[in-house]
């Protein structure tokens, strides 16, 4: 079956009205039949349908999948979706591929979600320019929120001369590292 209105494709071949219209089509529009039926009627009721909305209890969505990869390629279609439906059908992005910053996009939006779940008090404060509280865990990290939104670490690492030496060192291994950095740095 396709678009036949019901009508099986056999009968649907010899079925004239599907192919070619009314008869009174091919006349001209003077000879067209009258419905008077709806002349005069300018107030019509307008009818909509109803709309009910269930909402179910809250699941976390992670839930439902068994590998991150997997979750974060759906999420980035789903995204890609409701982007495409915002825009016009020339504009829309078709292509069969994902493209990099579309899951960078939504690996943000995940980890962000992750945080606000786990992190819920620490973004709070850091939102409302206050400092974290001394019984968090991340209080001795120094944490900041970037300009995407994300809770980062400062860490312990972050000012020494070591790293610095260690990456100058194009993160050679400990026994390289110690053989030619300079002695001061290491005491």
């Amino acid at each position: 079956m396709f678009a036949s209105r019901g009508i099986e494709t056999d009968k649907l071949i010899c079925f004239q009205l599907w192919w070619q219209g009314p008869s009174w089509l091919l006349s001209s529009s003077s000879e067209w039949p009258c419905n008077t039926d709806w002349k005069g009627k300018r107030d019509l009721i307008e009818l909509k349908p109803a709309v009910h909305l269930a909402l179910l209890p809250y699941k976390d969505f992670s839930e439902r999948f068994y590998s991150y990869r997997i979750m974060h390629r759906v999420l980035t279609w789903c995204f890609r979706f409701i982007c495409n439906c915002s825009k016009h059908s020339s504009d829309r992005d078709l292509s069969s591929d994902l493209a990099l910053y579309e899951l960078n996009e939504t690996e943000t939006h995940l980890l962000k979600l992750s945080q606000d779940r786990s992190f819920k008090p620490e973004k709070s404060a850091l939102c409302h320019a206050r400092e974290v509280p001394r019984q968090s865990s991340l209080s001795s990290l120094r944490p900041f929120l970037d300009s995407n939104g994300l809770l980062r670490v400062g860490g312990r690492l972050e000012n020494l001369e070591l790293r610095q030496a260690h990456v100058s060192n194009m993160h050679a291994g400990l026994k390289h590292f110690l053989q030619f950095c300079p002695c001061d740095i290491i005491l």
